[in-house]
C-alpha cells in the first residue's frame, strides 16, 4: 500500500513540475494574445483617419491609426490591454472622438500589421516612446496637450511610460496593481512570483506621478479586481479622480455609460483650467 502511495505522490510532483516548467516556458503567451487580422477600420463608424507607420525604439516598424478630430480638446495616446488588435476598441475611440480628442492608437511589435514578433516588457517599452516620440517629433503636436490613456496591460505600459515624459494627464481603466499580483491571483497553486519575468508594475510608477490622474475601475470585473483600482488611487499621488463603473472587464465603458462619459469629460475640463507649468 504505501508503494502505490509513493507512485501517486510522486506522479502528482511529477505532474505538478512540468505543470509549472510549461507555465514558466510559455508565460509570453499568457500575457500576451496578439491577432493579426484587422476586423474593421475607423471608417466603418464613419470616422476618418490616416494609418500610420513609425518605428520602435528597437527599429521595427510599428502600425497604427491617427484619428482626426476637427476641433480637438486633446491628443490621446491610446494603449490596448493584451488582447487581439486595435480594430477591437473602436466603440472606445469613437467615444473619445465624441468628446472632442484626436485618438492615436497603434498595435505592438507583433500585433496587427506591426512588424516583430513575440512581445516583451522591454519592447512594450520601446514601442511606447516610440508612439511617443511620433506625436511629439513627427506630429509636432505639445505635450501638453497629450493625454495617456491604458486599460489592462495598457494601463501598465502608460503608467511606466509617463514615468519617463511629461504629457498633460493620465487615464487608467481597469489597472491591476503589477504583473506578480495578478499571477498569484490567477495561478494560486504555482510559485509564480518566481517565474514570471513580468514586472508590469502600476504600484511602483503611480507614486512617482505628479501629473493628473483619472483611474476608471469596474466593480464588476471579472479579471482585475475592483480592489486593484482602489489601490492604486490610493498610492498615486494627487491630483487624482477616480470613477467606479459597472459591466465586466471588457464592456465596463458601454455598460457604465453614461457615468464613463461623464468622468472622461470632466477629467478633459479639468485639464483645460489647469494652469500649465513652465
Amino acid at each position: 500500500m504505501n508503494s502505490i502511495y509513493r507512485v501517486v505522490a510522486l506522479s502528482v510532483v511529477t505532474i505538478y513540475f512540468l505543470l509549472t516548467l510549461m507555465a514558466a516556458l510559455f508565460q509570453d503567451r499568457l500575457v500576451f494574445s496578439p491577432s493579426r487580422v484587422l476586423s474593421r477600420t475607423p471608417s466603418s463608424i464613419g470616422l476618418h483617419y490616416d494609418t500610420v507607420s513609425f518605428p520602435s525604439l528597437h527599429g521595427e516598424h510599428l502600425s497604427g491609426w491617427f484619428i482626426t478630430h476637427p476641433k480637438p480638446k486633446f491628443t490621446l495616446l491610446f494603449f490596448q490591454g493584451k488582447g487581439g488588435n486595435m480594430s477591437n476598441h473602436l466603440p472606445l475611440i469613437q467615444l473619445f472622438h465624441e468628446l472632442q480628442v484626436t485618438v492615436f492608437i497603434f498595435d505592438y511589435q507583433g500585433y496587427g500589421k506591426s512588424e516583430g514578433l513575440t512581445c516583451s516588457e522591454e519592447k512594450t517599452r520601446a514601442d511606447a516612446l516610440g508612439a511617443w516620440y511620433y506625436l511629439t517629433r513627427n506630429r509636432g503636436i505639445p505635450e501638453k496637450k497629450i493625454i495617456v490613456f491604458g486599460r489592462s496591460l495598457g494601463a501598465a505600459i502608460a503608467s511606466q511610460l509617463c514615468t519617463e515624459i511629461n504629457p498633460m494627464g493620465l487615464i487608467l481603466e481597469a489597472p491591476f496593481l503589477s504583473a506578480k499580483a495578478m499571477a498569484k491571483l490567477l495561478y494560486p497553486y504555482f510559485p509564480s512570483s518566481l517565474l514570471l519575468k513580468y514586472d508590469f508594475d502600476n504600484r511602483k510608477a503611480l507614486p512617482k506621478l505628479r501629473l493628473p490622474k483619472l483611474i476608471l475601475h469596474s466593480r464588476d470585473d471579472q479579471l482585475v479586481p475592483f480592489s486593484h483600482g482602489k489601490l492604486l488611487f490610493d498610492v498615486a499621488l494627487p491630483p487624482k479622480q477616480f470613477t467606479s463603473l459597472k459591466g465586466g472587464h471588457g464592456n465596463s465603458f458601454s455598460v457604465s455609460n453614461p457615468t464613463y462619459t461623464a468622468a472622461v469629460s470632466s477629467f478633459l475640463n479639468t485639464l483645460l483650467q489647469t494652469p500649465l507649468k513652465q
